[in-house]
């Protein structure tokens, strides 16, 4: 039987093998709950899943090369117990479309060229969050591989964007969105109105209280999903106006929807009804659309405003980095941006339009 321990801060384990050997060795993780939580899951893997050599020294059993579904049905059986189901239900999603797309190959013949061929041919197929969902997964399933079992040194998705970075920023146009709203029920076309006004994440909007709306200051206060931190958003007087007639049904949140699949099932409803997205069975796949499409319309549209340095637009936009916020800037409204730069070769036509006169005066004054 193996023991767990803590020494200045980190638990350790200690075991010995079959043949007598004592073991000891440092789990790496903090002497706290989720610590001893995921030590305590090491622990019955070491008991269960480890053989002992003949030399006494415990390992996994020997590894030969395996196809991807062989390598799937023993992650279930090793990995399965500690994944919820739907987690392992994705998985299960995820290895049939990658042997749909390159067939049930052997791990060890997968090369990084056949993991961008297979990225292009989902993205044709299940387009931008699908093939993100799918080949997140894969990924993992190959990561299990390479620090699980150790059959291949390195995983052949590593570096494999699951989006090209030359693809534009999708946002819905100004009648895609009055079409969307209108196709809403009351309670869902409350909570898009107001992540498109705020550009407020799915998950933030749903967590929503009216404790964290002051009125009174014309501010919200909300916990940032990203990069873990308090946010405050002025508010105007439009989305002022919005809130003050908003019914307090669900008090204590200020939305109907609480979980954020909700919301995601019920808006994929509609953008299948107004024809933005394929219905389900069509052989085109799901469109690019989602709940999250509000926001980048909503940043979209601070970024068309003349007014707003990209400062502010980062600010309003709640991005953790900046760099998130510029990529914005460089799809959108490309049409302003060319006639900005008519404009200025215009002005700069003119300076020296009159530059070339005042040269023209004085060359003459110099001869006179």
């Amino acid at each position: 039987m193996a023991s767990i321990y803590s020494r200045n801060g980190i638990l350790w384990i200690a075991y010995k093998t079959p043949l007598g050997k004592r073991v000891l060795k440092s789990l790496k993780l903090k002497d706290d709950r989720e610590g001893w939580s995921q030590a305590k899951i090491y622990k019955t893997r070491l008991e269960s899943d480890l053989i002992t050599d003949p030399a006494g020294v415990v390992q996994r059993t020997s590894n030969t090369d395996l196809t991807i579904s062989v390598l799937f049905e023993r992650f279930k059986s090793e990995e399965g117990r500690n994944k919820a189901p739907n987690t392992i239900k994705f998985y299960d999603l995820a290895v049939r479309k990658v042997i749909s797309h390159i067939g049930d190959a052997s791990i060890k013949a997968i090369t990084k060229k056949d993991m961008f061929d297979l990225r292009d041919k989902m993205l044709a197929v299940s387009g931008d969050q699908g093939t993100a969902i799918y080949l997140r997964h894969f990924k993992a399933l190959l990561n299990w591989a390479v620090n699980g079992l150790e059959i291949i040194q390195r995983n052949p998705l590593k570096g494999v964007d699951f989006k090209p970075k030359d693809r534009p920023v999708l946002i819905f146009k100004e009648e895609e969105v009055a079409k969307v709203l209108s196709a809403c029920e009351p309670k869902l076309r409350d909570q898009c109105t107001f992540l498109l006004m705020t550009g407020f994440r799915l998950q933030e909007s749903c967590d929503l209280e009216w404790k964290d709306i002051d009125l009174d200051s014309k501010i919200i206060c909300h916990d940032n999903q990203k990069g873990k931190r308090l946010s405050a958003y002025p508010i105007q007087d439009d989305l002022f106006a919005f809130l003050a007639n908003l019914p307090r049904t669900y008090s204590p949140r200020v939305f109907g929807y609480s979980k954020k699949n909700a919301v995601d099932h019920q808006f994929l409803k509609v953008l299948r009804k107004v024809g933005l997205v394929p219905k389900k069975g069509d052989p085109r796949g799901d469109a690019d659309y989602s709940v999250h499409t509000l926001k980048k319309t909503y940043v979209s549209r601070l970024i068309k405003n003349p007014n707003l340095s990209s400062s502010v637009v980062h600010f309003l936009s709640h991005h953790k980095d900046m760099a998130t916020t510029n990529k914005y800037y460089s799809w959108f409204d490309v049409d302003s941006i060319r006639e900005v730069l008519n404009e200025s070769a215009e002005a700069l036509a003119k300076i020296k339009k009159k530059t070339d006169r005042r040269g023209a005066k004085l060359r003459l004054v110099k001869q006179q």
